[in-house]
């Protein structure tokens, strides 16, 4: 078993995580050149900064309708988000979303906030204070366009056509690692497509947008939302992501998943997913503090009678030594992988939750 610890804490404790949080449908180019068939704007100071804060503020303050069609490319394939979306201000905020053959549906009000996924039994619930605030901000995925005026090297604008022949705003720049475009209504300001590419030009996704009403009537009722049967209400949020995240990879393993009760301060899950450890599939929950990144991982042991714990400290190629915990519970491998201390990797292992629908 040391062994096993040693080769597999080597290859596999910091498995690589692909971030892309970007979007859908346009012409796919070669470089992030200047766009064939844009008009090139007249030069002025911060233009092109001023028209995307004009968008910014055409999807943000007034009551707006309308549909966003998402496509990602990811390494591992294709994604296809659509959404519709609601928004009266200053707090309701109403998004229906179609993905992963699942409905998921997020509501705003000035009293609270509904997260509901059709593919999970459980809905999140929070109370919202709105003392002090002017507008809450808009749930992952609807957040406002980049911040050129500190989050970009180089804009640039220009003129085009839209959808139907429409006059457009063309604003386009970023660095070589982040380079972005937008397509902006001459009349509203509204941002008809977006265009992200990462590394090397490459199109990581795009947004097109449709369907908008700039004078949409929104009762109430759309921004209330009642738990469907069966399900159960969950009003931590970071109880909700956890039993959800773990939820949905137990029902692709066919095992019973299981969450730590304790995590050290400052740790909050940023993601999970199965792999394959020592050629057994197991579940991996990753946890960070914003500089170090803990490990969890759960797989079926056929010895589990003959192991009681394993404690051992192993290189990570960078410098630093990594604790390798393990304990067995009801027939599962647990395994600690982090910058901890022996007492801290033994309160997390001393009680882990299984998890399981309502």
């Amino acid at each position: 078993m040391t062994a096993f610890l040693a080769r597999w804490a080597h290859r596999a404790v910091w498995p690589s995580v692909f971030l892309a949080a970007l979007w859908t449908l346009a012409p796919i180019v070669e470089a992030c050149g200047p766009l064939v068939g844009v008009e090139p704007g007249k030069p002025g100071e911060h233009q092109a900064e001023r028209l995307l804060e004009h968008a910014d503020l055409a999807r943000w303050s007034e009551p707006i309708s309308y549909k966003e069609m998402h496509m990602l490319f990811l390494r591992h394939g294709t994604e296809v988000v659509a959404r519709a979306i609601m928004w009266r201000p200053p707090w309701d905020l109403r998004v229906e979303e179609e993905r992963d053959g699942g409905r998921r549906i997020a509501v705003w009000n000035d009293q609270e906030h509904w997260l509901y996924d059709s593919r999970l039994p459980y809905v999140l619930h929070t109370g919202l204070d709105v003392s002090g605030l002017n507008a809450p901000e808009p749930p992952t995925g609807l957040r406002r366009p980049l911040s050129p005026a500190h989050k970009a090297a180089h804009w640039a604008w220009g003129r085009s056509q839209g959808p139907g022949g429409r006059p457009v705003y063309v604003v386009e720049g970023g660095r070589s690692n982040a380079y972005s475009r937008y397509w902006i209504d001459e009349d509203n300001y509204f941002p008809w497509k977006e265009e992200h590419y990462g590394p090397g030009c490459e199109l990581v996704g795009v947004i097109v947008r449709s369907d908008v009403d700039f004078d949409p009537e929104l009762g109430d009722e759309l921004f209330r939302f009642e738990p469907p049967q069966g399900t159960e209400v969950i009003e931590d949020p970071w109880a909700w992501r956890l039993r959800s995240l773990v939820y949905g990879l137990g029902q692709k393993m066919a095992m019973a998943p299981a969450v730590p009760a304790y995590v050290p301060p400052g740790y909050t899950l940023v993601g999970g997913g199965t792999t394959v450890v020592d050629g057994q599939p197991a579940l991996h929950l990753r946890f960070h503090d914003g500089q170090r990144l803990l490990s969890v991982f759960q797989m079926r042991i056929d010895e589990a009678g003959s192991i009681s714990a394993i404690t051992q400290r192993v290189a990570d190629g960078r410098g630093t030594e990594l604790l390798v915990s393990g304990t067995v519970h009801n027939g599962y491998l647990f395994l600690v992988v982090g910058d901890l201390t022996p007492a801290e990797a033994e309160r997390i292992l001393a009680k882990m939750e299984f998890v399981t629908g309502p």
